[in-house]
């Protein structure tokens, strides 16, 4: 049986377990930020690019409002926001939850290269699934 400090040791040498630490701890970074920023407030301390270069709304307006209701539990309020605030979250919430899993997948099986297979291609359904509005939006401003 593996020990704590054992599987500390090897993720410390794996970089796929390396990159899922850095990115659990980014999905953390996230939900604190908009955890201590609240949408009533408007206390963000950064602005929406899109809306400053276009100089209006954009289809991200409004997720950082969206995703502080979420945090607090008022998703009525979050999709009145951005309508597509549920999905962002819900993107990096499963991405959070599946760093863990496939972390402890990988220490308690010999199939490595499998775990890894099957994450990426999870993480990309779920990215073009769940950001296919902003995806499609990125195409038009690119192609005018």
């Amino acid at each position: 049986m593996k020990t704590i400090s054992t599987i500390f040791i090897k993720s410390l040498t794996v970089p796929y377990l390396i990159v899922n630490f850095f990115i659990f701890l980014f999905i953390i970074a996230i939900f604190i930020y908009f955890s201590l920023f609240s949408a009533t407030k408007n206390n963000y301390p950064l602005q929406s690019s899109l809306e400053i270069i276009h100089a209006g709304k954009e289809i991200s307006s409004g997720l950082s409002h969206s995703f502080s209701e979420i945090i607090r539990g008022n998703l009525r309020s979050a999709k009145e926001y951005n309508i597509y605030g549920l999905n962002i979250f819900l993107f990096f919430a499963l991405q959070l939850l599946m760093r863990i899993l496939f972390t402890l997948l990988f220490h308690l099986t010999n199939r490595s290269k499998n775990i890894i297979f099957v994450d990426v291609i999870i993480s990309l359904i779920l990215f073009l699934t769940l950001f296919s509005p902003f995806i499609q939006r990125l195409i038009v401003l690119i192609l005018e």
